[in-house]
């Protein structure tokens, strides 16, 4: 993925930049605008489901319904790298450094979820559901607050994020012709994010980082009414799907104070 390609070419730039300079600061000043790089990698969490309805005028036999509904809880596990922009502000008293901190990063975050299961009522016919999650850029806008030991700062941070969280469904059946059902969301998140930092100043107002944060973006739903079977639609049989996305994250990064 490009995506992926970038953060991982990413990583050797920032060092490329950073190892010249990793020599003391001659002055600690945290205050003041910034500029940087990020890059590291996520790793998510979401809980999945996708259940259907028994309808006399429907495709499925009242005994496939419970089987299909049974098996549609899962959990999916999306991971990959991720890179961008930050930019932020910094104020200084004593020891105490606090400040607003604004990043935008591309992301290669998805994985999927499949099952197969027989029909009670008409073995060796089978069904076939295949849940996706996907999320391909993170913008987080939040609040710092450290404390400064010579070129050392250590920060808490938390905020706002945001996300565009994928959910796709695709159900399929080889009864006859076989049945075929999808759906898909994709929808704009917003939640909440906190996490723990450590900086270190370098020379000329460079610093690097590294920190861990953890998003959660809430859940995505939607339904549908596109089942088909040789050729005839089926929407009594409504498919209803849901999934949530936490994420948890580790990144460097390389700020320049102007």
């Amino acid at each position: 993925m490009k995506t992926k390609n970038f953060a991982v070419q990413a990583l050797p730039a920032l060092l490329s930049i950073t190892l010249p300079l990793l020599a003391s600061a001659d002055e600690t000043n945290w205050a003041g605008p910034y500029f940087g790089l990020n890059a590291g990698y996520g790793w998510g969490k979401s809980d999945v489901s996708t259940t259907t309805v028994f309808s006399p005028t429907g495709y499925f036999n009242s005994t496939s319904v419970p089987a299909i509904n049974k098996l549609s809880d899962g959990t999916i596990k999306p991971k990959g790298w991720l890179g961008g922009l930050t930019a932020g502000y910094g104020f200084q008293s004593g020891a105490v450094v606090s400040g607003v901190e604004l990043d935008l990063d591309a992301l290669s975050m998805d994985e999927s979820r499949s099952y197969t299961a027989t029909y009670p009522c008409c073995a060796p016919s089978t069904f076939t559901n295949t849940q996706k999650v996907k999320a391909d850029w993170l913008l987080s806008a939040r609040g710092r607050v450290g404390y400064a030991v010579n070129q050392s700062l250590f920060y808490a941070t938390g905020g706002l994020g945001a996300t565009q969280l994928k959910s796709q469904n695709h159900f399929t059946d080889n009864f006859g012709p076989g049945a075929n059902e999808s759906s898909s969301e994709s929808k704009t998140k917003y939640g909440w994010v906190l996490g723990l930092g450590y900086e270190h100043a370098m020379q000329n107002n460079w610093s690097i980082k590294a920190e861990y944060l953890h998003a959660d973006f809430g859940h995505v739903s939607s339904t549908s009414n596109n089942l088909r079977w040789f050729g005839v639609s089926w929407p009594t049989n409504t498919f209803s799907n849901s999934a949530n996305l936490g994420i948890d994250l580790f990144r460097i990064g390389i700020n320049k104070k102007w």
